[in-house]
C-alpha cells in the first residue's frame, strides 16, 4: 500500500469516526428518527392537527377535514360545513371525539359562522351567523362556554352553547395566537404582549411581557407557565415565562422559521416549521431539552413548512404541513 492509499484510508476512517460521534450526539435528541408518509388525498395545506380520546383530526382552512385513530394508518374523510368559496374553515376546537367546533369566515363585512358537530364531523349545525366581526380566534371551554375573539379589541362570548351572545373586549388589535389552558382560562397573544381570561372570555386582563414579533403559537402548562414561538425581522424567537406578568425570557432561532409548538414536558419541547437547506426552505422539526438554549433539527426531506404536530403516544407523533403533507 503506497502513501496515498494510506492517507486516503486514514481520512475515510476519520470521517466515519466523526459521523459516528455526530450520530451519538444526536441520539439523545431524536433517537433513530424515521417517518412514514400518511396519504391524505389532498394537496391543500393542512393547517391544524388536534388529538383527543385517541382520535386525530386534520384540518385545512381551504375545506378539508379528516380523522384517524391508532397509529393513523388510514384517514377517514369528514364532512365540512357548507361554506361559500373563498371562506376559511379555521380554528378547529375538539372537545371529545364527537364534539367539534369550527369557524368559517372571510373577513370584515362578510358573513362569519361558527359550526358545531356532535357526531364527530359527520354533520354540522350553525350556532352563530354574523357580519360585523373579523374573526381572530375561537376558544371553546366546553359545549356551553365559548369565546370568539375578534380584531380591534372586540370579543363575544356565550354561556349557553350559542343561543345568546354577549359583547366583551380585550386590549389587542390583532390576535396571532391563542390557547385554552383549562375550563375557564385562556391566553391570547399579539406582538405587544399577552392577555389572560380566567372566566371563559367574559373579561380579559393582565397584559404581560410578550414574545417579540408575531407570535405564531403559545402553550401554557398552567396560568403561570407559558411557552411561545414568534417571528420578526430582527430574528425568530423561542420565549418562556414561568411567572405571569414578568417579561418573557427569549432564545433566538438561527436559520429557522417556527410555526407551531408541541410540548411533551418542560424538558422536551418540539417546534415545527421550516429551515433553510441547500437553497430552499424545508419542512423541519426542531427539538430542545433546555428551553431553547440548544436545538437539534430533523429535516423530513420535502420543501415547504410543517404547520402542526401532535403526540399520539409517548414515542410517536403526527406532523402536517404544506401540500397535503402528513407523516408519522
Amino acid at each position: 500500500m503506497n502513501q496515498n492509499e494510506i492517507s486516503a484510508n486514514f481520512r475515510t476512517k476519520h470521517i466515519l469516526k466523526v459521523l459516528a460521534i455526530i450520530l451519538l450526539l444526536l441520539l439523545p435528541f431524536f433517537g433513530w428518527v424515521q417517518h412514514s408518509i400518511i396519504p391524505t388525498g389532498t394537496i391543500l395545506d393542512i393547517q391544524q392537527l388536534e388529538v383527543k380520546d385517541g382520535h386525530v383530526f386534520a384540518n385545512s382552512s381551504q375545506g378539508y377535514l379528516s380523522t384517524c385513530t391508532g397509529d393513523c394508518d388510514d384517514l377517514v374523510s369528514l364532512s365540512c360545513p357548507n361554506v361559500a368559496p373563498f371562506y376559511y374553515q379555521s380554528f378547529l376546537n375538539v372537545i371529545d371525539s364527537n364534539e367539534l367546533f369550527v369557524t368559517s369566515f372571510r373577513g370584515l363585512n362578510h358573513p362569519g359562522y361558527i359550526y358545531r358537530s356532535s357526531d364527530g364531523g359527520t354533520s354540522w349545525n350553525e350556532i352563530l351567523d354574523t357580519t360585523n366581526l373579523f374573526f381572530q380566534r375561537l376558544l371553546v371551554f366546553d359545549t356551553s362556554n365559548i369565546s370568539l375573539v375578534n380584531s380591534w379589541y372586540n370579543s363575544i362570548y356565550t354561556s349557553n352553547g350559542g343561543n345568546n351572545w354577549t359583547s366583551s373586549s380585550h386590549s389587542q388589535i390583532v390576535i396571532t395566537a391563542a390557547t385554552v389552558v383549562n375550563d375557564s382560562t385562556a391566553f391570547i397573544a399579539e406582538p405587544s404582549g399577552m392577555q389572560i381570561t380566567t372566566n371563559r372570555g367574559i373579561t380579559w386582563g393582565g397584559l404581560g411581557g410578550g414574545a417579540y414579533g408575531e407570535v405564531k403559537d403559545v402553550f401554557a402548562f398552567s396560568p403561570d407557565s407559558i411557552i411561545a414561538v414568534s417571528t420578526a425581522n430582527s430574528g425568530n424567537e423561542f420565549s418562556y415565562n414561568f411567572s405571569w406578568g414578568n417579561v418573557m425570557w427569549t432564545n433566538e432561532f438561527l436559520n429557522y422559521k417556527p410555526y407551531a409548538l408541541c410540548v411533551k414536558s418542560v424538558d422536551e419541547v418540539y417546534v415545527v416549521g421550516s429551515r433553510f437547506y441547500s437553497n430552499e426552505w424545508s419542512k423541519t422539526i426542531a427539538k430542545t431539552t433546555d428551553l431553547g438554549q440548544t436545538w437539534s433539527f430533523y429535516d423530513v426531506g420535502e420543501p415547504g413548512v410543517l404547520r402542526d404536530m401532535v403526540l399520539i403516544n409517548d414515542s410517536t407523533a403526527i406532523v402536517a404541513g404544506d401540500n397535503g403533507f402528513m407523516a408519522r
